[in-house]
């Protein structure tokens, strides 16, 4: 396992290197702290400022690996101080050492928007190569270990799933891997058989959702700890449901595939990834499916 871990010294990436030290590592796996020094310097008059900022950068690098190391003795922590910009240079970072997970702060504000996601946050969620783990601030003091994981049978939840079965996760994690389907429609003054044709449909649908949750559960079962996971069904529109149904329950946790479109520089997430990282009450983790580029053609004439 390969975990970079993206700070700013600010309270929200405070939040991501306290999580990425209360994570289980298998021996061997390796965790990178970077922090990206964007200071841009019109006036020679500054230079004095920048030398001080970068200097103060180094130290708390240096001091933040020692501190990670030493509460993770059998994992890699190295550290770097990059240069450029902050969404650019994570994403960067996270290519060269083939990172499995970045873990960053949200940088959300809340208020009457509610939670905001920072720009460089939503940037690294865009181009990221590889899961994305979104930590709220606040997340830090739960003290309970349940992860939502949001399935909906496609490409990208069985790679959240894949995702899951891969990772070391803390003692007592409790898993609930739920599936919305959309509400069932009630009809008013409309044919009694139509209605009686919508209901079974529905019904129908609900069955296979169960089935295929059921299956799920029961890999996260076998490959983790018996009994850790089980599974709900959920009806009404998937954004309302996934954040309803990790305050209620409560989550610390909710991981679900991004839905993402690979077209320029993959700037679109999904609207339901979307939807839930900008308003979870805690933390998300995002996982996208590997890109998969056409192979080079040569033409000889």
């Amino acid at each position: 396992m390969k975990v970079l871990v993206a700070t700013d010294n600010s309270e929200c990436s405070k939040a991501a290197i306290e999580t990425a030290m209360n994570m289980k590592f298998t021996p061997g796996s390796e965790l990178h702290l970077i922090m990206v020094e964007d200071f841009f310097e019109p006036l020679p008059a500054l230079e004095g400022v920048k030398e001080k900022e970068i200097a103060s950068a180094r130290t708390y690098i240096a001091t933040t690996v020692e501190k990670m190391q030493a509460a993770l003795p059998q994992v890699k922590v190295t550290g770097a101080l990059l240069d450029g910009y902050a969404d650019q240079k994570i994403i960067s970072a996270a290519e060269e050492f083939k990172a499995n997970l970045i873990v960053m702060g949200s940088h959300g504000r809340s208020g009457i928007t509610r939670f905001l996601l920072g720009s460089i946050s939503r940037s690294v969620l865009m181009g990221a190569p590889c899961a994305v783990r979104i930590v709220r601030k606040f997340a830090e003091h739960q003290e309970n270990n349940n992860v939502v994981v949001a399935l909906d049978n496609s490409e990208h939840s069985e790679h959240a799933l894949q995702h899951i079965l891969e990772s070391a996760w803390p003692d007592q994690t409790k898993f609930k891997c739920i599936t919305v389907l959309a509400a069932e429609h009630h009809y008013m003054n409309v044919d009694p058989e139509r209605v009686s044709v919508v209901t079974l449909r529905q019904e129908e649908l609900r069955l296979e959702a169960a089935a295929a949750l059921a299956s799920d559960v029961a890999r996260i079962n076998s490959a983790l700890v018996a009994g850790c996971a089980s599974y709900e069904v959920l009806e009404g529109d998937p954004r309302e449901q996934i954040l309803a149904f990790a305050g209620k329950w409560p989550a610390s946790l909710i991981v679900m595939g991004s839905h993402g479109r690979n077209l320029m520089e993959r700037v679109f997430l999904g609207s339901v990834s979307d939807a839930v990282v900008t308003h979870a009450h805690c933390s998300v983790e995002v996982t996208r499916v590997p890109s998969k580029k056409p192979a080079k053609m040569h033409i000889i004439i």
